[in-house]
């Protein structure tokens, strides 16, 4: 039961990972376009006004992958409490149970080793 619990985290922790990095590549992405809207615009000589509904629904769409981002970020603090009610409090299981030098950390932040 408790391998099965381990491997069910592990994967939701996996999925969890690809999901942040493809908001961060995303806000990477609408950040480029924030840069060269404003850019293309002088470059074409337009008014200010126009395109203006372009500009506001861009960066209406860059913020709200900014608050998705957010959102994904809380979640990590809900899947550590489902964590602990699960029984895997002692295990790692993402990126995020790392310490500063790469170290894998136990529930009370000492350092995991493997013992064989």
């Amino acid at each position: 039961m408790l391998n099965e619990r381990l491997g069910a985290a592990r994967d939701v922790s996996d999925r969890l990972l690809a999901f942040e990095r493809a908001i961060d590549e995303a806000l990477a992405r609408g950040g480029e376009l924030a840069t060269a809207m404003p850019a293309a615009r002088l470059k074409a000589n337009l008014s200010a006004v126009q395109g203006q509904t372009a500009f506001d629904a861009a960066f209406a769409a860059l913020t709200s992958v900014a608050t998705a981002r957010g959102q994904l970020v809380q979640s990590h603090g809900h899947f550590a409490d489902l964590k602990k009610q699960m029984g895997l409090a002692a295990f790692a299981v993402g990126d995020s149970e790392k310490g500063p030098s790469g170290a894998l950390l136990g529930a009370e932040g000492e350092r995991l080793r493997v013992v064989g």
